[in-house]
């Protein structure tokens, strides 16, 4: 399921979430009541019409679904299918005791599938047998350093939430060539609080509990989102390194070039903020599955074709400094820019010299 939930109020204007939804990218949104039971959901489709209609000002309450399908935690992949084909619904609310703790779509079905019958093609072990993700990674990852992944993702279990490792990490373990253990000086873990809405101290607490393995160690917390940023130099266990450790979260640009608006959300979210495919992967290094790849955009795919690809066509307008770094990419690993993300690059290159000409040359007011 996908957690958490993005929600409204049954007062709340169908202009409104029309706009959430744009925000988000979602297709639809459960509606809950002032104590946060569900009561209903509406669609992308119940909004357009209600928008061609002219109720814009209307309250989602008048067109949202009351008779709404649920599902609890337990239920299974072949339950949910059954329901989504007899009813066809596209989306079920997980519910709880009352409480709404995620949402399971098509697409999350779709992707399920995709990923259990995927085989990640990876080197033999050492002994020439057949080796997980897991192996992969404890065998290219130094020791300590995996030693240390160990035992964070041991302490986020026992909170009850997810643990991931993303980015260049996962990126670098997965194209080495060599049995040799890597040098990595930079790690990104990222923790998705799950049904407790992805709590924003969750970063710092988990910092704390390495900086009391590793005295040595200097942390600092960053931003709204306290993103903890911890730093060794020269140490004798694990040499020079920094690691990041942030809540999953999701930005929204207002406009080209601005300061995104940035708020807690899921691991999915939180990977299509990034740059490129190749850095949207990241391992799961908690229960239930330890050791899954998540590739929700052809990272993987990317990687063995050798190319740079960019998760969206805003992408470049957005944050216009990823132009550089797909070309630092593409120049430090030898890939290729994908061919329409280059026509990407220009278009937002072309749109920012357009911009400054209108900026320099003002049309004469009459």
């Amino acid at each position: 399921m996908t957690a958490p939930v993005r929600t409204i109020l049954p007062q709340t204007t169908i202009e409104e979430a029309q706009r959430i939804l744009f925000r988000y990218g979602h297709s639809g949104l459960a509606v809950v009541n002032d104590a946060g039971k569900l009561i209903g959901v509406i669609s992308r489709r119940d909004l357009d019409l209600a928008l061609h209609h002219g109720f814009h000002h209307a309250p989602v309450k008048g067109y949202m679904s009351r008779h709404v399908r649920t599902i609890s935690p337990d239920t299974t992949m072949r339950d949910i299918e059954t329901m989504m084909v007899n009813f066809d619904v596209g989306r079920l609310p997980v519910i709880d005791h009352d409480i709404l703790l995620g949402i399971v779509t098509r697409t999350d079905i779709l992707r399920q599938h995709h990923q259990a019958q995927r085989s990640v093609l990876l080197p033999p072990a050492k002994d020439h047998r057949p080796q997980s993700l897991t192996q992969l990674f404890g065998d290219r990852l130094s020791s300590n350093l995996w030693d240390l992944l160990q035992s964070v993702a041991a302490a986020a279990q026992q909170k009850g939430w997810h643990l991931y490792l993303v980015g260049g990490a996962v990126r670098d373990v997965l194209l080495a060539k060599s049995d040799r253990e890597l040098l990595l000086q930079d790690i990104d873990l990222v923790v998705d609080g799950f049904h407790t809405a992805a709590e924003v101290g969750a970063g710092v607490e988990l910092a704390n509990h390495i900086c009391e393995l590793y005295p040595t160690a200097r942390l600092s917390v960053h931003g709204e989102f306290q993103t903890a940023a911890i730093l060794w130099h020269n140490d004798p266990i694990l040499g020079s390194l920094w690691m990041d450790i942030a809540t999953a979260r999701t930005e929204f640009y207002p406009y080209p070039a601005a300061n995104p608006e940035v708020e807690a959300s899921s691991i999915r979210q939180d990977l299509y903020r990034r740059d490129f495919t190749i850095n949207a992967l990241c391992l799961r290094l908690t229960e239930p599955r330890p050791g899954e790849l998540l590739d929700f955009f052809g990272g993987l795919q990317d990687l063995q074709q050798r190319q740079i690809r960019v998760l969206h066509a805003n992408s470049f307008i957005e944050d216009p400094t990823r132009i550089y770094r797909a070309v630092r990419f593409a120049v430090r690993l030898d890939f290729q820019l994908e061919a329409q993300t280059e026509e990407y690059i220009r278009y937002a290159i072309a749109l920012v010299f357009m911009k400054n000409s209108t900026t320099k040359n003002p049309k004469p007011q009459h």
